[in-house]
Protein backbone atom coordinates (compact mmCIF):
# COMPACT_ATOMS: atom_id res chain seq x y z
CA UNK A 1 0.00 0.00 0.00
CA UNK A 2 2.68 2.26 0.70
CA UNK A 3 5.38 1.69 -2.42
CA UNK A 4 2.13 2.09 -4.55
CA UNK A 5 1.97 5.97 -4.42
CA UNK A 6 5.54 5.81 -4.05
CA UNK A 7 5.92 4.24 -7.48
CA UNK A 8 3.48 6.09 -8.98
CA UNK A 9 4.58 9.76 -7.41
CA UNK A 10 8.61 8.89 -8.95
CA UNK A 11 6.63 7.65 -12.24
CA UNK A 12 4.59 11.37 -12.49
CA UNK A 13 7.64 12.61 -11.69
CA UNK A 14 9.99 10.86 -14.52
CA UNK A 15 7.99 11.71 -16.60
CA UNK A 16 7.40 15.71 -16.22
CA UNK A 17 11.10 15.42 -16.08
CA UNK A 18 11.35 14.42 -19.43
CA UNK A 19 8.50 16.04 -20.68
CA UNK A 20 9.33 19.40 -19.50
CA UNK A 21 13.31 19.80 -18.12
CA UNK A 22 14.76 22.16 -20.54
CA UNK A 23 17.89 23.97 -20.76
CA UNK A 24 18.26 28.45 -19.98
CA UNK A 25 21.20 28.29 -22.24
CA UNK A 26 20.27 30.61 -25.46
CA UNK A 27 16.63 30.09 -24.83
CA UNK A 28 13.57 31.69 -24.39
CA UNK A 29 10.88 31.13 -22.25
CA UNK A 30 7.26 32.70 -22.79
CA UNK A 31 3.93 32.83 -20.61
CA UNK A 32 0.73 33.83 -21.35
CA UNK A 33 -2.97 33.26 -22.38
CA UNK A 34 -4.25 33.00 -25.82
CA UNK A 35 -3.71 36.46 -26.87
CA UNK A 36 -0.05 35.19 -25.91
CA UNK A 37 -0.27 32.33 -27.65
CA UNK A 38 -2.14 33.88 -30.89
CA UNK A 39 0.10 37.26 -30.71
CA UNK A 40 3.63 35.53 -30.99
CA UNK A 41 4.87 33.89 -34.10
CA UNK A 42 7.60 31.22 -32.55
CA UNK A 43 9.59 30.67 -35.64
CA UNK A 44 9.52 34.26 -36.64
CA UNK A 45 10.94 34.69 -32.94
CA UNK A 46 13.32 31.92 -33.16
CA UNK A 47 14.72 33.34 -36.73
CA UNK A 48 15.40 36.96 -35.51
CA UNK A 49 16.80 35.77 -32.03
CA UNK A 50 18.44 32.16 -32.93
CA UNK A 51 17.58 31.16 -29.47
CA UNK A 52 15.60 28.15 -28.77
CA UNK A 53 11.85 29.25 -28.01
CA UNK A 54 9.58 27.26 -25.59
CA UNK A 55 5.82 28.69 -25.00
CA UNK A 56 3.97 27.15 -22.41
CA UNK A 57 1.22 29.76 -23.46
CA UNK A 58 -2.44 28.65 -24.01
CA UNK A 59 -6.02 29.05 -24.48
CA UNK A 60 -7.25 29.81 -20.99
CA UNK A 61 -4.05 29.67 -18.83
CA UNK A 62 -4.19 31.01 -15.68
CA UNK A 63 -2.44 31.73 -12.40
CA UNK A 64 -1.84 28.11 -11.59
CA UNK A 65 0.01 27.73 -14.98
CA UNK A 66 1.30 30.68 -14.41
CA UNK A 67 2.91 29.64 -11.16
CA UNK A 68 3.92 25.93 -12.63
CA UNK A 69 5.98 27.40 -14.98
CA UNK A 70 7.40 29.57 -12.82
CA UNK A 71 8.69 26.07 -11.05
CA UNK A 72 9.55 24.45 -14.44
CA UNK A 73 11.60 27.39 -16.24
CA UNK A 74 15.50 27.14 -14.95
CA UNK A 75 17.60 29.52 -13.22
CA UNK A 76 19.38 32.38 -15.25
CA UNK A 77 16.44 32.25 -18.08
CA UNK A 78 15.43 34.85 -20.36
CA UNK A 79 11.83 34.94 -19.65
CA UNK A 80 8.59 36.58 -21.58
CA UNK A 81 5.24 37.35 -19.79
CA UNK A 82 2.08 37.94 -21.22
CA UNK A 83 -0.14 38.82 -17.76
CA UNK A 84 -2.81 39.98 -19.95
CA UNK A 85 -6.21 41.52 -18.60
CA UNK A 86 -8.58 38.88 -19.66
CA UNK A 87 -6.10 36.35 -17.64
CA UNK A 88 -6.61 39.04 -14.32
CA UNK A 89 -10.17 39.10 -14.89
CA UNK A 90 -11.80 35.39 -15.57
CA UNK A 91 -13.37 33.60 -13.35
CA UNK A 92 -11.38 31.18 -11.11
CA UNK A 93 -13.26 28.39 -12.31
CA UNK A 94 -13.29 29.56 -15.98
CA UNK A 95 -9.16 28.66 -16.11
CA UNK A 96 -7.10 26.36 -17.92
CA UNK A 97 -5.02 25.03 -14.95
CA UNK A 98 -3.66 22.41 -16.56
CA UNK A 99 0.21 22.04 -16.49
CA UNK A 100 1.42 19.42 -13.98
CA UNK A 101 1.37 19.13 -10.51
CA UNK A 102 2.83 21.72 -8.33
CA UNK A 103 2.88 21.59 -4.76
CA UNK A 104 4.81 24.93 -4.31
CA UNK A 105 2.20 26.25 -6.99
CA UNK A 106 -1.07 24.73 -4.95
CA UNK A 107 0.19 25.95 -1.36
CA UNK A 108 0.31 29.36 -2.89
CA UNK A 109 -3.30 29.27 -4.29
CA UNK A 110 -4.01 27.89 -0.82
CA UNK A 111 -2.55 30.49 0.81
CA UNK A 112 -4.51 33.02 -1.24
CA UNK A 113 -8.04 31.88 -0.40
CA UNK A 114 -8.02 29.26 -3.09
CA UNK A 115 -10.56 26.56 -1.17
CA UNK A 116 -9.77 22.90 -1.12
CA UNK A 117 -12.41 21.95 -3.43
CA UNK A 118 -10.73 24.63 -6.12
CA UNK A 119 -7.35 22.80 -5.22
CA UNK A 120 -9.25 19.12 -5.67
CA UNK A 121 -10.57 19.94 -9.12
CA UNK A 122 -7.05 21.14 -10.41
CA UNK A 123 -5.19 18.05 -8.91
CA UNK A 124 -7.72 15.69 -10.68
CA UNK A 125 -7.09 17.25 -13.64
CA UNK A 126 -3.75 17.38 -13.49
CA UNK A 127 -3.53 13.04 -12.35
CA UNK A 128 -1.93 12.81 -16.26
CA UNK A 129 1.48 14.34 -17.12
CA UNK A 130 1.61 16.95 -19.93
CA UNK A 131 4.31 18.52 -21.95
CA UNK A 132 4.17 22.21 -20.57
CA UNK A 133 6.21 23.80 -23.36
CA UNK A 134 5.43 23.74 -27.19
CA UNK A 135 7.99 25.41 -30.17
CA UNK A 136 5.69 25.91 -32.57
CA UNK A 137 1.94 26.84 -32.52
CA UNK A 138 -0.31 28.10 -35.58
CA UNK A 139 -1.07 31.59 -35.85
CA UNK A 140 -4.88 32.48 -36.79
CA UNK A 141 -5.18 33.38 -40.61
CA UNK A 142 -5.17 36.83 -42.18
CA UNK A 143 -8.46 37.82 -43.49
CA UNK A 144 -9.85 41.41 -44.53
CA UNK A 145 -11.91 41.34 -41.92
CA UNK A 146 -12.51 40.48 -38.39
CA UNK A 147 -14.33 37.22 -36.49
CA UNK A 148 -17.07 38.14 -34.13
CA UNK A 149 -17.20 34.86 -32.26
CA UNK A 150 -18.37 36.17 -28.84
CA UNK A 151 -20.52 39.07 -28.44
CA UNK A 152 -19.24 42.28 -27.24
CA UNK A 153 -22.29 42.26 -24.67
CA UNK A 154 -19.60 39.51 -23.10
CA UNK A 155 -17.17 41.87 -22.53
CA UNK A 156 -19.26 44.81 -20.86
CA UNK A 157 -20.55 42.23 -18.15
CA UNK A 158 -16.64 41.05 -17.28
CA UNK A 159 -15.90 44.44 -17.12
CA UNK A 160 -19.00 45.57 -15.57
CA UNK A 161 -17.51 45.66 -12.00
CA UNK A 162 -14.30 44.92 -10.15
CA UNK A 163 -14.19 41.03 -9.36
CA UNK A 164 -13.86 39.90 -5.51
CA UNK A 165 -10.58 37.88 -6.75
CA UNK A 166 -8.56 39.92 -8.35
CA UNK A 167 -6.24 41.38 -5.76
CA UNK A 168 -5.74 37.81 -5.16
CA UNK A 169 -5.35 36.45 -8.06
CA UNK A 170 -2.37 39.71 -8.65
CA UNK A 171 -1.10 38.96 -5.86
CA UNK A 172 -0.37 35.44 -7.27
CA UNK A 173 1.11 36.87 -10.22
CA UNK A 174 3.22 39.08 -8.43
CA UNK A 175 4.91 36.12 -6.14
CA UNK A 176 5.77 34.28 -9.60
CA UNK A 177 7.54 37.64 -10.99
CA UNK A 178 9.81 37.41 -7.62
CA UNK A 179 10.55 34.04 -7.56
CA UNK A 180 11.87 34.55 -11.45
CA UNK A 181 13.45 37.32 -9.92
CA UNK A 182 15.12 35.42 -7.29
CA UNK A 183 15.83 32.80 -9.93
CA UNK A 184 17.82 36.02 -11.60
CA UNK A 185 15.88 35.75 -14.87
CA UNK A 186 15.53 38.38 -17.30
CA UNK A 187 11.81 39.29 -17.24
CA UNK A 188 10.40 40.74 -19.94
CA UNK A 189 6.71 41.38 -20.45
CA UNK A 190 4.08 41.97 -23.02
CA UNK A 191 0.60 43.70 -23.11
CA UNK A 192 -1.56 43.28 -26.14
CA UNK A 193 -4.31 45.02 -27.55
CA UNK A 194 -8.31 44.75 -27.84
CA UNK A 195 -9.63 45.64 -30.58
CA UNK A 196 -11.22 48.80 -30.93
CA UNK A 197 -14.50 48.54 -30.44
CA UNK A 198 -13.86 47.07 -26.77
CA UNK A 199 -11.94 50.41 -25.76
CA UNK A 200 -15.27 52.28 -24.77
CA UNK A 201 -16.08 49.61 -22.66
CA UNK A 202 -12.59 49.27 -20.87
CA UNK A 203 -11.97 52.87 -20.97
CA UNK A 204 -15.41 52.74 -18.79
CA UNK A 205 -14.91 50.29 -16.56
CA UNK A 206 -13.51 50.31 -12.33
CA UNK A 207 -11.37 47.69 -13.26
CA UNK A 208 -8.67 49.63 -15.76
CA UNK A 209 -7.25 51.20 -12.70
CA UNK A 210 -6.77 47.90 -11.14
CA UNK A 211 -4.96 46.72 -14.34
CA UNK A 212 -3.16 49.61 -15.56
CA UNK A 213 -1.90 49.92 -11.65
CA UNK A 214 -1.26 46.52 -11.64
CA UNK A 215 1.11 46.36 -15.22
CA UNK A 216 3.18 48.96 -13.47
CA UNK A 217 4.05 47.59 -10.58
CA UNK A 218 5.27 44.49 -12.14
CA UNK A 219 7.04 46.46 -14.01
CA UNK A 220 9.01 47.88 -11.12
CA UNK A 221 9.22 44.66 -9.76
CA UNK A 222 10.64 42.85 -12.57
CA UNK A 223 13.47 45.54 -12.73
CA UNK A 224 12.01 46.74 -16.52
CA UNK A 225 13.95 49.12 -18.24
CA UNK A 226 12.12 50.90 -20.45
CA UNK A 227 8.70 50.65 -21.81
CA UNK A 228 8.54 50.25 -25.81
CA UNK A 229 5.44 50.60 -27.83
CA UNK A 230 5.01 49.49 -30.99
CA UNK A 231 1.43 51.06 -33.07
CA UNK A 232 0.63 48.25 -35.60
CA UNK A 233 -1.87 49.76 -36.74
CA UNK A 234 -1.20 49.78 -41.11
CA UNK A 235 -3.32 49.46 -44.16
CA UNK A 236 -3.60 45.55 -43.84
CA UNK A 237 -6.05 44.17 -40.72
CA UNK A 238 -4.13 42.64 -37.81
CA UNK A 239 -6.87 41.78 -35.50
CA UNK A 240 -8.26 38.01 -35.93
CA UNK A 241 -11.17 38.82 -33.80
CA UNK A 242 -11.89 41.01 -30.88
CA UNK A 243 -8.79 40.26 -28.60
CA UNK A 244 -6.52 38.31 -30.38
CA UNK A 245 -3.82 38.89 -33.72
CA UNK A 246 -3.72 37.65 -36.67
CA UNK A 247 -0.85 35.91 -38.43
CA UNK A 248 0.34 39.17 -39.99
CA UNK A 249 -0.28 41.12 -36.77
CA UNK A 250 1.65 38.39 -34.49
CA UNK A 251 4.71 38.68 -37.32
CA UNK A 252 4.93 42.53 -36.50
CA UNK A 253 5.02 42.12 -32.96
CA UNK A 254 7.53 39.03 -33.09
CA UNK A 255 10.13 41.04 -35.55
CA UNK A 256 9.63 43.69 -32.98
CA UNK A 257 10.28 41.58 -29.66
CA UNK A 258 12.72 39.80 -31.35
CA UNK A 259 15.42 42.93 -32.07
CA UNK A 260 14.45 44.24 -28.43
CA UNK A 261 15.06 41.07 -27.01
CA UNK A 262 18.61 40.41 -29.20
CA UNK A 263 19.91 43.65 -27.04
CA UNK A 264 19.67 42.29 -23.95
CA UNK A 265 17.62 44.24 -22.15
CA UNK A 266 14.61 43.83 -19.41
CA UNK A 267 11.25 45.42 -21.30
CA UNK A 268 7.98 45.79 -20.82
CA UNK A 269 6.40 45.69 -24.82
CA UNK A 270 3.13 47.58 -24.85
CA UNK A 271 1.27 46.56 -28.03
CA UNK A 272 -1.56 48.48 -29.39
CA UNK A 273 -3.59 48.56 -32.90
CA UNK A 274 -3.63 52.15 -33.38
CA UNK A 275 -6.48 53.25 -30.54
Amino acid sequence: MISIPIMCTAVYTSIDFYYNSKSAENSLFIWGDSQTMRGIDLAVLKDKTNKTIYSAARHGAGVYDFLVFVDKVPANSDVLIGISKLVQIRRKEMDRNLSGISLSALKSLQENNYSWDEIFQIIKKNRKQKKLFLTNTNMFEYADSIVIGQPIQRFENLYKSVPSYLAEKQSLYMEGIKKLKNKNCRINLIDFPYHNLLHGIENDSPIKKHTDAFFEKIQIEADCESLDSLNIKVDKQVMHDLTHLNCYGAEQVSLFIGEKIKKHKRTAFCITNGK
